[in-house]
Formats: structure tokens, C-alpha cells, sequence
């Protein structure tokens, strides 16, 4: 990582330091190099992780804008969501924040404490996750070389919702869970382009996957929170069990895992909290509570569309509710129904205890580590180098290790691992990025290992082909072909649900759910049924 000011560079080779330009005051043990009457800038750096943000198109942009606006001391600048590139400016005098592949910060070391100084390294990890599936991916053969699973082995697919331009033709990144005998599953939603402001939640209900509530446009459950003066587009978040009572969630930064990653960096005029949540009663259909901020105070930028809403912060709840966000805060406990075990019915668990580390990255999965691999914790991470990145910690009371290259294939998406009742672990994933058929992010493919390291058995379960659609029908911004963001949901109980069940958008469209029977999982010969 390079951290410079605009009149000198600073850049670790190894354990060398390489200086070029006049160098104003070395930061001990940071390798950072300072003018305090000038920015120093930190690439890959998310110093601001949360807040309000301004269209700007470049770095220097978001730090002249910094500089013109009275009381800024950080700006953090987000090229990662292109052709949208985002500015957050910040008052805080602390420096904090984590890695980031996408995003620049600057500081003013004259009024920032530790401005540009970077955190230890974490230990490399003991192990890496690995892939021993030996003739998959193979771009050039059907479904890229992995078998799929079949109606005959008792796969169930259901599409739950096929995207209209009248109730929006963009829909991605479901969230899934299941509880008290009913699934709920939830989605981004907006008329065509990927996250433009105005996108809002939808959600539909089961208590069989098979048949689900209709899809017509009154199903919100989190609505536009854009306003005239403040843009957002909302996320769906993972469903949280607090107290035997289900919350769903949304945010308009996207997140995977509890606990919620942005509720940091907070000063008198900063509230980073913006995690919205919502109650699910019981049955179908299901009671709603109010929408209310997790925050006690409406987040900045919120405030109009909060009230045109009706959204309310978190101190005008109720003393259950209240009650049940502050076991929300309990990271020691994850929010899954309890700590001795999880939701009834189901191993599904999107948390870590203690703490996920402190990136703010989103696009992620925990697993525990099965016995058979000696225990610990995996989290595995999206990149960009068509393959996974992983961290590890053996205990909860240990620090992760660093995010380290693993050799476990990806086309680039989202992911969702897990735990299977026969003590192995599962991964929802893309691993062909190479597909010369689809030319995406196809097919989305169920891999699992015995010890969470060796990764040797892999089924497909949904395919664009099999779908039908290896295309969107309405063509919108970062749109293209293929199943993918799954969410994997492991039932146990009652034994006729009994199974993993999963859920993608084909094409950023159509929300798809199959069902796939634990036998299902248990490997074949590559390329068996196709």
C-alpha cells in the first residue's frame, strides 16, 4: 500500500522504503510521508466508511471539494461503483478505517491525530482454502464442466419473481433465512440500472418454497429513502433473530454479515449507523412493524425521506424493540436465535462472533471450520483476480489474519458458505471464470469440503441455459448473464423442507429459488449430466 502527500511518495517494496520528492516528516513505523500543511493520501484506504456523498469524478475533485467546505479534515474517494464515482467528506480528527481496493483517502496531518498512519499487519494464515475438484472449471465444456443436479435427484426450482418494467426490471442480491416454519426472502429493486437512487426492498414469503407471495409492487418492505436533496439506493441485509423475534434489514451500504460493519467513525455530526430494520411477525402473510433507523437519531441525509416515510429512529421504539437491538450489539452472541444454537430449524448463521475484522468490504461469507480441519474461522472475500481471497482466525479472541489469496476459483461475484448436517461446509458461488458458452457469471454451482480447506466436491444447481435466459430482456447498467449473489439457506426441520435451499437473480432480473437435497450434494463424475 503507497501513502504520499502531493509532494512526496512513500512506497514499501518488501521491507524497503522508496522516497522520491522532499520528504516533510516520516511517521515512525507507518511508512508514511507527511507535509503537515498538505493532504496525505492513502490509496486503498477507506478512512470514511459510512456518511453522505457527493458525484464527484475524481480524486483531486473529492479533495477540493474537501478543502472548500468549512470544518473538512478526511475525504475518502470511491471509484469502485463506475461510471459513479463517490466523495465522503468527514470532520473527524481521528484517523481510523480499513483496506480497500477501491477507494483513496486523504488526511490533513496538521488536523488529524495519526492522519495516514496504517494499523500492524495481520499474520499471514496457517492454511489456504484450496480447489481439488480437478476437471472443473473448464470454460470450454456445457455448465463449464460441472455437473448439474437434476429434477430426478428431487431438485425444485421456482421462480419467484419475473422482472416487468411496471414493477422493476433490475432485481439482485437476495437475502434469504427461514424461521418458525416460513421463508422470507428479500431483494433490491429498482426500473432498470443497478443502484440508482430510489432503489428499494421487495420481499416475498413461503411456507413451502413452492408457492409465494405474490410479487405486484405493494410487496415494500423497505421503501425509496432518496430525497430531494439526498440520494440512496437500499440494500437488503441479512435477517437478524433477536430475542426469538425476526428483524429484516436494509441499508444503504451493502453488507453481508453482522455484526453491521458502518456504525464506526462517529462524531457529534456524523451518525455512520444507517442500518434499517423492520419486524416480520409470524405466518404468512406476516405482520410488519414499523421501519425504524438502529440508530437513536435519524442518520444525516435521511432526514426528509425519513419523515415522508414515516421511518423513525431507534428511541422512539418500544422497550422490546429497543431491548432486542441492544442484543444486536452483543457481538459475543450472533444474531441467529441464541447462542447455544441458531434459528430453530435451520444452521443458517450470517455472523461472526466477535467481529467480522475491520474491514468495511461487503461482499463476503463465514464459515466455521469443521472439526475435521482442526476449528477456527474462515471468511472468504470476493476479488477481482478471478479467484477468492480468504482470511482465518482459530479462536473468537484471536485477530484475523491478513485477506491472502486462496486457489479457489470465481467469475468476480458475490458469495454465500455455510454449514451442512453432515459436518461439512458448503460454498454458493461462481467458479468458472472462464465460461466460453455464457461469456458470465454461469452456473451457480454448490461446492463443499470436509475440513474447510480442501474443496473437492462441487454440483451445479441453476443455470441460465436450464432458465432459459442467458440475457437480460430489459438491458440495463451492469447487467449481464447468468445466476449469481446467491444466499444458501441449510433446513433441517420439518423433514419435508429438509434440504439446502437457494436463491439468485438470473441475469440481475428474475429472483429463482431451488431446492436441492442433501444427496444431491455428495458428488458425481464432472460433466455427469450434461
Amino acid at each position: 500500500m503507497m501513502v504520499e502527500s502531493r509532494s512526496a511518495v512513500a512506497l514499501f517494496v518488501g521491507t524497503v522504503l522508496t522516497v522520491s520528492g522532499p520528504v516533510f516528516g516520516l511517521v515512525p513505523g507507518a511508512g508514511v510521508v507527511t507535509d503537515p500543511g498538505a493532504w496525505t493520501i492513502v490509496p486503498e484506504w477507506n478512512a470514511i466508511p459510512s456518511g453522505p456523498a457527493t458525484d464527484v469524478n475524481t480524486e483531486r475533485g473529492c479533495e477540493d471539494l474537501c478543502s472548500a467546505t468549512p470544518g473538512c479534515v478526511q475525504w475518502t474517494w470511491n471509484y469502485g461503483h463506475k461510471p459513479k464515482y463517490y466523495c465522503f467528506l468527514s470532520n473527524n480528527t481521528e484517523w481510523t478505517g480499513s483496506e480497500n481496493d477501491h477507494i483513496t483517502s486523504g488526511c490533513l496531518a496538521a488536523k488529524v491525530d495519526n492522519c495516514g498512519q496504517l494499523p500492524p499487519r495481520p499474520p499471514l494464515p496457517p492454511r489456504s482454502p484450496k480447489w481439488e475438484v480437478k476437471t472443473a472449471p473448464n470454460g470450454t465444456k456445457p455448465f463449464c464442466g460441472f455437473a448439474m443436479a437434476t429434477p430426478a435427484e428431487g431438485l425444485i426450482t421456482t421462480v419467484v419473481y419475473k422482472a416487468t418494467l411496471d414493477i422493476g426490471a433490475y432485481n439482485h442480491a437476495a437475502m434469504f433465512d427461514f424461521h418458525n416454519g416460513t421463508f422470507l426472502l428479500t431483494w433490491k429493486n429498482s426500473p432498470v440500472d443497478e443502484d440508482t437512487p430510489g432503489q428499494r426492498i421487495l420481499y416475498s414469503q413461503s411456507a413451502d418454497g413452492a408457492q409465494w407471495t405474490v410479487t405486484d409492487g405493494h410487496n415494500i418492505l423497505f421503501p425509496n429513502m432518496s430525497s430531494a436533496t439526498h440520494s440512496a439506493a437500499l440494500f437488503g441485509g441479512p435477517t437478524a433473530i433477536l430475542n426469538g423475534r425476526r428483524y429484516a434489514t436494509a441499508s444503504p451500504h451493502q453488507f453481508c454479515l453482522f455484526p453491521y460493519p458502518y456504525a464506526a467513525n462517529v462524531t457529534s455530526e456524523e451518525d455512520t449507523n444507517v442500518l434499517l430494520m423492520r419486524r416480520v411477525g409470524s405466518g404468512i402473510p406476516a405482520a410488519l412493524g414499523p421501519i425504524f433507523w438502529a440508530s437513536t437519531k435519524i442518520p444525516l441525509g435521511f432526514e426528509a425521506a425519513s419523515v415522508r416515510e414515516g421511518v423513525v429512529p431507534s428511541s422512539q421504539m418500544d422497550a422490546e424493540t429497543r431491548a432486542d437491538l441492544a442484543a444486536l450489539a452483543e457481538t459475543a452472541v450472533p444474531p441467529c436465535g441464541g447462542a447455544a444454537a441458531p434459528t430453530a430449524g435451520t444452521l443458517k448463521c450470517e455472523a461472526c462472533i466477535g467481529g467480522c475484522g475491520t474491514t468495511t468490504r461487503c461482499e463476503r461469507t463465514h464459515y466455521t471450520v469443521p472439526a475435521a480441519g482442526g476449528g477456527g474461522d474462515v471468511i472468504l472475500e470476493r476479488s477481482h483476480d478471478q479467484i477468492l481471497t480468504f482470511s482465518f482466525r482459530n479462536a473468537t479472541s484471536d485477530p484475523w489474519s491478513a485477506d491472502t489469496p486462496s486457489t479457489l476459483p470465481d467469475v468476480n461475484a458475490n458469495l454465500n458458505a455455510g454449514a451442512l448436517p453432515n459436518g461439512r461446509v458448503f460454498l454458493a458461488s461462481n467458479p468458472c471464470p472462464d465460461n466460453q458458452e455464457v461469456h458470465g457469471r454461469d452456473p451457480l454451482v454448490i461446492s463443499t469440503s470436509a475440513d474447510g480447506f480442501t474443496w473437492d466436491t462441487a454440483v451445479g444447481v441453476m443455470s441460465c441455459k436450464q432458465l432459459e435466459q442467458c440475457g437480460p430482456r430489459y438491458p440495463g447498467r451492469a447487467k449481464g448473464p447468468g445466476p449469481s449473489y446467491p444466499q444458501a439457506v441449510t433446513v433441517l426441520d420439518p423433514p419435508h423442507l429438509a434440504g439446502l435451499w437457494v436463491t439468485a437473480t438470473n441475469n440481475k432480473e428474475d429472483v429463482v429459488v431451488v431446492k436441492v437435497p442433501f444427496p444431491a450434494l455428495e458428488g458425481k463424475p464432472p460433466n455427469a449430466a450434461v
